[in-house]
């Protein structure tokens, strides 16, 4: 078995073990990588493993030095992808000697912990009946959150009737008022986005995302990420709704909106086009992405419960930590009592020093000055001695 770093592999093969295998999601692919990278002023240490001269996995990994650990992915879904094929118990080996690799890594960056996150809606979670954690049996501990996942399997009229009464009523209210949702380019639309993204993320109260990472992903091919761009009645476009699209699976990324605009159901008919546009083009789920049931206020409850009215079921979205030991402090050396006894005391430590510097002194400024310098300190003593008298 050998490790391969990712700067060494061809961005063509590494993408093509992801293409194929059930772990495979688009966060894994070398070009989103490469940018999240740049972006969030990472550390690159994802890579491969090769076994009889092929490629067998690959492995997103990022140094996160502020947070002193190590993530996979630093940025997005992560955790090992296992070339498509292998069987249950060459699946598990691979898996294992993926994050023992990780964690030699992270002795050698002394990370404090590793922390992953895998992708709900790749093939290997979807088929994951028990919806254990898979990353206990490599001894992380189970972090896991929620997310709801749409069947699009279903009807549009099921899917349509499975929204809360009052979604149905917005995106009526949206469409009557002259409102429309369609699919743009990012290219197109990465400076409008980012104007109403600051706007957004101020009335929220949440540091907003560094501009390059919208580029970035404007720069990603339109088949992985889409744009859908709501309009008002007088085609202004005022909403935005980012999805990240692979396979047959496809997520809610970002999205944002003007104020002025939050009332008029723009975000609702955003949402249920995207949702009616990813079964159309054949994929089977929707992730509306991470949801906290039990979140009492602020933007996680507020987010919870915008994409809940969209239907879909609760599932497991995988995280995991491991808390890296760290190395003991060292012990103060304690002496014999022989040596305590030979150590010299504090006055003995201060007239060593005060003869050392007088020594170099005089190795420095030379005998005559160092004499010089003395009858004038003298001299200056005794003068301000007597006018202290005198007053």
């Amino acid at each position: 078995m050998e490790f391969i770093g990712f700067n060494q592999i061809k961005a063509r093969e590494w993408d093509e073990i992801v293409y194929h295998s059930e772990d495979g999601w688009v966060f894994s692919l070398a070009e989103w990588l490469e940018m999240v990278t740049l972006v969030w002023n990472m550390q690159q240490l994802s890579f491969a493993v090769r076994e009889n001269g092929k490629l067998v996995a690959i492995m997103p990994l990022h140094w996160i030095s502020a947070g002193k650990r190590l993530s996979s992915s630093g940025w997005g879904h992560g955790g090992p992808v296992i070339a498509a094929g292998a069987s249950r118990a060459v699946r598990q080996r691979l898996w294992e000697a993926c994050w023992a690799r990780a964690r030699d890594i992270a002795a050698q960056f002394c990370a404090e912990r590793i922390t992953v996150v895998i992708s709900p809606i790749c093939q290997s979670s979807l088929k994951n009946g028990w919806g254990v954690n898979p990353l206990v049996e490599v001894g992380f501990t189970d972090v896991s959150t929620h997310t709801r996942i749409i069947d699009l399997l279903q009807s549009e009229e099921d899917l349509w009737f499975g929204m809360a009464k009052d979604a149905r009523q917005k995106i009526k209210q949206a469409r009557s008022a002259g409102y429309s949702a369609r699919r743009c380019s990012w290219r197109e639309m990465v400076d409008e986005y980012y104007r109403v993204h600051i706007e957004t993320y101020q009335r929220t109260g949440v540091q907003s995302h560094p501009k390059s990472y919208f580029e970035g992903i404007a720069a990603q091919p339109d088949s992985h990420h889409i744009l859908w761009v709501g309009f008002s009645p007088d085609g202004s476009p005022v909403a935005f709704h980012n999805d990240a699209r692979f396979s047959s699976s496809e997520l809610y990324h970002t999205g944002c909106s003007e104020t002025a605009h939050l009332k008029s159901g723009v975000n609702y008919l955003l949402f249920w086009e995207a949702v009616l546009a990813a079964k159309a083009d054949g994929c089977a789920w929707y992730e509306t992405g991470e949801a906290f049931p039990n979140a009492a206020e602020g933007k996680d409850k507020g987010l919870t419960d915008f994409k809940g009215k969209f239907g879909g079921e609760l599932h497991r979205l995988f995280r995991g930590e491991l808390i890296m030991p760290q190395p003991e402090p060292e012990s103060p050396a304690v002496l014999t009592p022989v040596e305590a006894k030979l150590m010299p005391d504090k006055k003995t430590i201060i007239r060593n020093w005060l003869n050392a510097s007088r020594d170099l002194s005089t190795v420095i400024l030379g005998r005559k000055m160092i004499s010089l310098m003395r009858k004038l300190l003298l001299g200056l003593t005794g003068l301000l001695g007597k006018k202290s008298n005198e007053a």
